[in-house]
């Protein structure tokens, strides 16, 4: 049987305005019991190495293809379904959408629903990387290796406006009014759909309902409420509605998705 166990570690104050966390993710599974890692749609991309196994992702179109070991998982409007047979670690940084274009020079919509390889991305010191993450000896090591990465990378951020605007979404869970937050952070409300878009990969509407889909999954993971209950919390007052966005960005219907039988489909 597999086992996996997942941890979350806070930033230093020189991150905490483009990492939301860090994290480790170790497993056990095997050819006969292979785990089977499925994603949901997130508007936050992440910094991922895998330094234990190896995983692949299992397209639409039947095909596996083996994933990076060192690279960018895209803020995602997508689910996507990897699968390993054997024991793996990998250890990563969630970031703020915004953040690609702090440290990478490149506008955060050209990571949507993308996995980049760290080696296709610009900079010498993505290899250099690269070669301590492969060397580290544990996760202390290897999260000292990916922050510090961060650290001496970023830039300041261009549009303090947007960054704004992002973590208001996030605060509110994805109940936000893009009208007022358009009137709050910018003069036009063109301006801030076209910049959104460009530093986040989504605009504002998309960014709020991926987001709000997020929280309400977590809401459902520590509460006795019922799936329905939380559903009208988070603005859900059209059950077809509800249903449309789940098996959009999570693959399955919510009926599915918490029954327990996703975990036993390919």
């Amino acid at each position: 049987m597999t086992s996996q166990q997942y941890n979350m570690f806070e930033p230093g104050p020189e991150l905490r305005d483009i990492v939301r966390y860090f994290w480790t993710f170790e497993g056990v599974a095997t050819h006969e019991e292979p785990y089977v890692l499925r994603t949901v749609a997130n508007g936050c991309p992440e910094f991922v190495f895998h330094y234990k196994g190896t995983f692949e992702e299992l397209g639409r179109d039947g095909k596996s293809r083996t994933s990076f070991i060192t690279g960018i998982h895209g803020q995602a409007g997508e689910h996507r379904r990897f699968i390993v047979k054997e024991s793996f670690g990998i250890c990563g940084a969630y970031l703020y959408p915004y953040a690609l274009h702090a440290v990478f020079g490149i506008p955060g919509i050209e990571f949507t629903n993308q996995l980049s390889g760290l080696e296709l991305l610009p900079g010498a010191e993505s290899f250099q990387v690269m070669d301590s993450l492969h060397a580290a000896l544990n996760n202390q090591e290897r999260l000292r290796i990916m922050s510090d990465f961060l650290i001496r990378k970023k830039r300041p951020l261009v549009q303090k406006d947007i960054a704004g605007a992002v973590r208001t979404i996030l605060m509110q869970k994805g109940l936000v009014s893009v009208k007022n937050l358009s009137e709050l952070y910018f003069r036009s409300h063109r301006q801030f759909e076209r910049n959104f878009k460009e530093h986040t990969g989504f605009t504002a509407k998309t960014f709020s309902r991926i987001v709000r889909f997020n929280s309400l999954m977590q809401r459902h993971l520590n509460t006795q409420s019922s799936l329905t209950e939380i559903a009208l919390e988070f603005g859900y007052y059209d059950q077809s509605h509800f249903i449309n966005d789940f098996r959009a960005f999570s693959g399955y219907s919510p009926r599915t998705y918490f029954s327990g039988k996703a975990a036993e489909l390919l």
